[in-house]
């Protein structure tokens, strides 16, 4: 503001003129009380302190009375004199006229009451991000929003700039927007309004935040900050409003990315930050390097639940285990955080109210409980359409508007490379607490991973069904104890892909959950309850449990005779089922006589070509090999072998396990060369299709050793078997069948060695 000449006019009777150039005059009676304090409370800091001067070169006109009421209104407007410059006195009859000149008034540095401050060696890991904020803001990019999930961080690395460039600023302002009008909450700050010498009369919030954003661009002094912490969307609107270059640096906090600013986003801590972070908030030895770290990987990495963790978990003493289920069981925590030292009484609660979805519309919250029930991974937008939106969707025609708004209101991460969008596990945890998420709201999504999990025997390799396992567990953690029959329909998919895996125990848990459904539901006479007896049956072979096995195999196939025929496909199905337990008991004739049904029924329906026919073959086949008749069960294992080789492909696992039956009776018929060299080929396969620890890589293990042995070299089959129970240990529970064979096989190997 330049400087402005204005006079205060001492009359002969004592009263008080003021004539300001930007004002109409005022004139003061200084004997009457109430006239006083009315018009001195009228006027700015600036008058007052003129005031102040003229009264104090003790003009003996001037009332005692007012002198009095004046000192008492400059005390409450907090006046400091010094204002004026040039102060002069003029003799004009018998009135003098004091003339000052007067300019901005002098302004603190720190124009808001709250400049939170944090030191910059209480940060873990935000070295790089505050360097580059510096450069931004220093380089002419003034505009500048720090942006990224809430708890993040993102206030703490602004106080830590703060505090570390603190010197290099003229002026300091903070806002934080705690309404839905970033004018409010300018206005709601007094400092802001006494410091800037605004009155604020009967304005408008709009027109004092006009006023108050007028009073900053005047400030001459620059560089000056402006910080704006926990912005909005709406704040766009204001951008041309608030003040910016050449003499303010405007920056903004938010999870929201704000249009017309500077985006810098902010990622989350590394694995060995986040349990430094851990370790700073909690002294004590009761957790381990392994506990902290499972617990940080737990909250994926989110750094305000980190430090509420932590801080809990010194407070309240709880174990690992316990703070994993915090959120969910809503601990009790007791503790301050660094958000404003925020008292948090339960750990859910409190997030809850960090992520609050109020102002979500119902098309946003129905695409969070959607995303509450996938992977806590990056989805392509393909893929979220082909899974979420069918042709009956009440939401087809605005999907894509309701993931880009609420990818831009920080409620998904997106990553704009692969146009994919992941849900941050604390959300979805606060999404689970806070809204009730029925089958009804996800059923879509049920449907269509209940669909994908399908595998078809005659053409599909399991294989390409492994990548929608994760998909299908994390809805059944939402919903596995829910009774609904599309829930146990996905609880028989998942288990069958486990059973694929050789995750057999887990397998066996969801069979069992799903079983007593169809049971409750159907009954046990019911076709779709005897056909999941099957599927449990199965899972209890490879178990071990061959008694309850054979029980349920033979249920089934009694009702399959009974209601569709002795040479009907299914029935023909469940008899190979039941003859191949059979086979596991050494009931070797009675396995023989139902696979031979089986396979002159199906060469009937099917013909001799097909793979259901393939099937019978094999299991035929490994009968005959027990029984010695080597020929006819080499004939059908070729048979077999190369159907699959010709339909599914030498990678198939199906194909893997003929080849490693061929190669065992081979090894029997002397052909061990051979043998080793089918038996080398299958075991690629399952390692290259399953991994180093499946039970199909132990099973070729096993296969080996007895290869080794026949041939002498002990050493290698000692070395294959360690192998071998090493994996059987980890599936099967103890006492299993194969485990004690495999360790009777390993001491005897031993002692051949010894």
């Amino acid at each position: 503001m330049s400087a402005q000449s204005n006079s205060i006019v001492i009359e002969g009777n004592g009263n008080v003129t003021i004539q300001d150039v930007n004002n109409s005059p005022i004139t003061i009676n200084t004997n009457n009380t109430d006239e006083v304090l009315a018009k001195l409370n009228k006027l700015d800091q600036v008058i007052i302190d003129s005031l102040l001067q003229v009264v104090e070169k003790q003009d003996e006109r001037v009332s005692t009375l007012f002198k009095t009421l004046l000192n008492g209104i400059a005390k409450e407007k907090n006046v400091v004199k010094g204002s004026i410059s040039n102060v002069q006195s003029v003799k004009v009859g018998d009135e003098t006229h004091y003339h000052y000149h007067y300019a901005e008034a002098r302004l603190p540095k720190e124009l808001t009451l709250t400049i939170p401050r944090i030191h910059p060696e209480d940060i873990i890991g935000r070295e790089k991000d505050i360097k580059e904020l510096h450069e931004l803001l220093s380089t002419g990019k003034r505009t500048i929003v720090v942006n990224g999930l809430g708890g993040i961080g993102k206030t703490t690395l602004v106080q830590v700039y703060l505090s570390k460039y603190y010197d290099e600023y003229a002026h300091i302002a903070w806002i934080t927007q705690n309404s839905d009008s970033i004018a409010n909450d300018f206005v709601n700050d007094g400092g802001l309004i006494r410091n800037l010498s605004i009155e604020t009369g009967n304005l408008e919030p709009e027109k004092l935040f006009e006023e108050i954003s007028r009073k900053l661009k005047g400030i001459a002094d620059k560089p000056n900050l402006l910080i704006i912490d926990n912005g909005e969307l709406a704040l766009s609107n204001y951008s041309n409003k608030l003040p910016g270059q050449p003499n303010w640096h405007l920056l903004v906090t938010s999870r929201e990315e704000i249009s017309g600013f500077h985006l810098l986003p902010l990622d989350f801590l590394s694995v060995e930050q986040a349990i430094e972070l851990f370790k700073k908030h909690y002294p004590l030895q009761k957790l381990n390097e392994q506990d902290i770290k499972e617990l940080v990987q737990t909250v994926d990495y989110h750094t305000l639940t980190i430090e509420l963790l932590a801080k809990t978990a010194k407070v309240q003493r709880y174990d690992a285990a316990k703070l994993k289920g915090a959120i969910e069981q809503d601990l009790r925590a007791n503790v301050e955080v660094g958000r404003q030292s925020e008292q948090v009484k339960k750990i859910g609660t409190y997030l809850s109210t960090v992520f609050n979805l109020s102002k979500l519309s119902e098309a946003e919250l129905w695409l969070l409980k959607q995303f509450a029930c996938l992977p806590p991974d990056f989805h392509t937008y393909n893929l979220l359409e082909e899974l979420l939106i069918d042709e009956e969707s009440s939401y087809k025609d605005i999907f894509a508007e309701t993931v880009s708004n609420i990818a831009q209101k920080g409620w998904l991460l997106q990553n704009r490379d692969t146009d994919s969008y992941k849900m941050h596990r604390i959300i979805a945890e606060v999404v689970k607490k806070e809204q009730r998420i029925t089958t009804a709201d996800v059923l879509t999504l049920i449907s269509s991973i209940t669909q994908q999990l399908i595998i078809d025997q005659t053409k599909d390799n399991p294989i390409d069904k492994f990548v929608w396992l994760p998909f299908g567990q994390a809805i059944l953690a939402y919903f596995g104890e829910d009774t609904f029959t599309e829930i146990a329909d996905l609880q028989i998919k998942v288990a069958l892909i486990l059973r694929q895996l050789g995750d057999y125990k887990e397998a066996k848990k969801l069979l069992e959950k799903a079983v007593l459904h169809y049971e409750n539901e159907f009954g046990q006479d019911h076709e779709i309850t005897i056909e999941r007896y099957t599927h449990l049956a199965s899972v209890l072979q490879d178990l071990g449990e061959y008694e309850r096995a054979k029980n349920l195999f033979k249920t089934a196939a009694l009702w399959a005779e009974e209601n569709l025929g002795e040479e009907h496909p299914t029935t023909s199905g469940r008899y190979s089922n039941l003859a191949l337990v059979l086979q596991n008991q050494h009931n070797y004739k009675g396995a023989k006589i139902l696979l031979e049904k089986a396979m002159l029924s199906d060469e009937k329906s099917f013909g001799k070509d097909h793979p259901i026919t393939a099937v019978r073959y094999s299991n035929l086949a490994g009968v005959l090999q027990d029984l010695g008749n080597y020929e006819r069960a080499k004939m059908l294992y070729e048979k077999a072998l190369l159907w699959t080789e010709i339909n599914l492909g030498e990678d198939h696992p199906v194909t893997a396990k003929r080849t490693s039956k061929l190669a065992t009776l081979l090894g029997g018929m002397g052909e061990e060369e051979r043998a080793i060299q089918l038996l080398e080929k299958a075991l690629s396969s399952d390692i290259k299709n399953f991994g180093k620890n499946h039970i199909n890589v132990a099973n070729r293990y096993s296969n080996l050793v007895i290869l080794y042995e026949k041939i002498g070299d002990y050493s290698k089959a000692l070395e294959l078997t360690e192998k071998a129970l090493t994996i059987l240990k980890k599936v099967f529970p103890e006492g299993h069948p194969y485990i004690e064979t495999g360790d009777s096989i390993y001491q005897s190997l031993k002692q051949k060695i010894e």
